[in-house]
This record gives structure tokens, sequence and C-alpha cells, in this order.
């Protein structure tokens, strides 16, 4: 009886494992990706009842006492249910062979959504989720993913979490660039690992994995491996000679605010509501690439979902169509508007027209507080271009994060041993 259990068990757990696999065969992005059309505004924070708890990215320490918190709008007219699933991953991004058990706390995976409410007094009719996610209990990359009806091929969207621990010390120094013909233009992040308290390194090149990343994005991180090795000191040096670290500065965020729509606010040249629909026009634009560096606050390109309207007649904030105009006498090919809201992807819903006099876009957005760029698309190797419109700076006010992984001799999964936050001429 006791063998005809434990076969059974096994059994089981092969199945488990065999439809994990078979899972990840699927259309799956291991990334921030929105599969359905009708789902919009996905937020994913760490959940401090903070005014700005929004604008900083899902990334969390071990044991934080704060959870982690999603948010999503469903605009279709089908009302669907719900539910997620948490996947570790390793630090590329491909999923590992861990269970469930193993980095959940609690065994809560395919969990059915349950917080939701319907909007209210607003033109654009959707259904408002929320949701805590469980306690992880180890470090790493995580992906979240929501699926509807409980098919775990039917997927709403995608959205990538980290976990750290602190087990080593990452001393950062961002400056201007050493280059000679990029002094201008480009930002340096020079920084040393210290891990003599950390006994799981024995070959510093191959046990570590080191990513920078600008601004919350992972379109332009850089995968770094040490210049030096000081075992006897047991430091990894990565202040580099051939400027290897090197970001472009870019230029301060454009930004507009339409947390109002009965005034105007910032960047709003005008707004017209009739019976069908909002329509939020901007302030005509210019390229910025021939400009000298202008400093200005923004929100290194991350966005703010509200409704500043007061008295009454308060709503939740609504949809609204917002319309960009960036003046032009070039033509340039394929020009996007990108930023936190779409996570830099060139998705056709941001995909500029020209007209001759420039481009112009008209695209639907929750009320909310905004930062983007002008990207223009290089036809050949799909990358995007920021500076061709934008220009780039070296005085711009820029975010960096130092993101340190390994995988322990005998390990299955990449742990986060240490994770650094700088600003960059931060004011």
């Amino acid at each position: 009886m006791i063998l005809f259990r434990f076969q059974n068990l096994v059994l089981i757990f092969s199945l488990y494992f065999f439809l994990s696999k078979a899972f990840s065969q699927t259309n799956l992005k291991y990334e921030d990706h929105i599969y359905m059309s009708s789902i919009r505004t996905p937020l994913l924070y760490l959940n401090t009842n903070e005014p700005d708890q929004t604008l900083m990215p899902p990334i969390m320490a071990l044991n934080q006492k704060f959870g982690l918190q999603c948010e999503f709008d469903d605009i279709g007219s089908q009302s669907y249910s719900y539910y997620y699933k948490i996947i570790n991953c390793n630090s590329d991004w491909t999923p590992n062979d861990l269970i469930d058990s193993e980095y959940l706390k609690e065994f809560m995976n395919d969990q059915i959504i349950t917080q939701y409410n319907l909007s209210f007094n607003t033109r654009e009719k959707y259904v408002h989720y929320r949701f805590v996610l469980p306690k992880i209990k180890i470090s790493g990359n995580f992906l979240l993913i929501v699926y509807k009806n409980g098919n775990i091929e039917d997927l709403a969207f995608s959205m990538r979490f980290l976990v750290y621990e602190e087990k080593i010390i990452i001393q950062s120094e961002p400056k201007l660039s050493t280059g000679i013909a990029e002094r201008y233009t480009h930002q340096q992040i020079d920084f040393t690992i210290r891990y003599d308290n950390y006994a799981s390194i024995y070959n510093p090149l191959q046990d570590i994995k080191t990513v920078v990343r600008q601004n919350y994005r992972w379109d332009n991180m850089l995968d770094l491996k040490p210049l030096y090795v000081k075992e006897a000191e047991r430091i990894l040096d990565y202040n580099f000679f051939n400027l290897e670290n090197n970001f472009p500065g870019g230029k301060e965020f454009r930004f507009f605010d339409c947390r109002k729509v009965y005034s105007q606010s910032m960047n709003i040249e005008r707004i017209d509501m009739n019976a069908g629909e909002i329509n939020v026009y901007l302030m005509q634009e210019k390229e910025r690439n021939s400009q000298v560096y202008s400093f200005g606050f923004d929100a290194n390109g991350r966005y703010v979902i509200a409704n500043n309207e007061v008295g009454a007649a308060f709503q939740d904030p609504d949809y609204v169509w917002v319309n960009f105009n960036l003046k032009s006498v070039m033509q340039y090919g394929e020009v996007y508007v990108l930023g936190g809201m779409n996570n830099y992807k060139p998705s056709p819903v941001f995909k500029m027209n020209y007209d001759g006099a420039g481009y112009t876009l008209k695209t639907k957005l929750k009320m909310g507080y905004y930062n983007y760029v002008y990207g223009v698309k290089n036809q050949k190797s799909n990358e995007i271009d920021y500076q061709v419109l934008e220009g780039s700076s070296a005085q711009t006010e820029n975010v960096y994060e130092i993101i340190v992984y390994n995988r322990p001799i005998g390990g299955r999964y990449d742990m986060i041993i240490g994770y650094n936050y700088m600003k960059y001429n931060g004011q």
C-alpha cells in the first residue's frame, strides 16, 4: 500500500513537471507583454501606501514587509474570470525546473482573482482588477502571468519582477563618460563588488552575472563581466577603459498631465468632450536632437494613474484619446511614442503617422501623468534609435540599477545576491 501511494506521488509530480514544461512551449513571452487587446494599464508595484508607489519598479528585498500588488483593467464588453500564476526564471529570463512550493511560501499558484470593481461614472466602461501576490521565499527573477477562465493557454498579460538579497556590497559611481567623443552625450557607471562575506563564489568570471539598466528598462540593459578580479581582497572591478559601461544620457522625458479633463493641465493645448469620447490634444512639439540640454523634472519614463477632479462629480479615472503632434519637415520612417506605459515596445497602437508637416498619433490612455519620448525604428535591425529625434546629453538626470546574480555549486536557480540603486545628476 505504501509503495502504491509512493508510486502515485511520483506519477503526480512527473505529470506536473511535464505540464509545466509543456506550458513553456506556448506563446508565453518571458517579458512584460500584453496578449489581449482589451487589457489596459497593467501595474505591478510595491504596496507601501505612498502616493508615488507606482513610480518605482516591481523590485523587493527578500522578506520585505510590503507585498507586491497588481492592478489592471479590461475594457472588453465580455466578462471573464482571471487567474494568476508566478514562475521562477533563470538570470536570462528562461524558465527553470523549480516547482511552486520551492519558491512560494504558500502554495497559491493558479489562483482566481476575486477583487474587482466596475468603473463608475466613466464614458469608457471597464472592469478594474487587483490582487496582492503571495509571499516569495527565494530571491531571483520572477514572471507573473495572468490568464482568463482558468485556461492557462489563454493569456492576458505577463509582467516581470525581482526579489533580491544583500549578500555582497556594491559600491557605484555614476559619472561623465571617459570617452572623448562621448564626453557630452554619454554617462558612465563605474562600480566594484565586494564578496568577502559571501563564500559561494569560487570562480567569479563564471559564478557571477551582473547587469546594469537605465530608468528601469530591460531593453537597454548591459550584461557586464568584471575587468579585474582581485582574489586576495575578494573584489570585482567594473571600471572599464573601452566604454563597456556607458549609456547614452538621452534627454529629460517629455510629459503631459491629464489627471483632469474639465480643465487643462501642463503641456495640454485643449480638451474636447463630446457624447462619445474625450479627446486630449497635446501641445505641438519639436525635435530636440539639435537643442541644448534643458533641465526639467520628470518621472524617468514612468507614469501615474489618477483622477484629480474634485467635488460631487468625482469619478474613477476615465480612458481618453490622447493626440500627439510632433512637428517635423523630414520623414524619418517609423516613429513611435515610447515610455513606461508601453514598456518601450514599438506596437502599432503607438505608431505615428506622417502628414507632410509632422507626425501625429491618436491613442487611448487612462487619465494620469505620463512620461514619453519619440523613437525611430531602424528597418534593418528593428532597433529603436532615440537620438534621431531626441538627441542625447551627459547632463540628463537618470536612474541606474545594478543587479548581481549567482548560482551556487549544486544550486538549481539563480539568486539575486546584490542590488544597487543610484541616481545620476539627481535633483
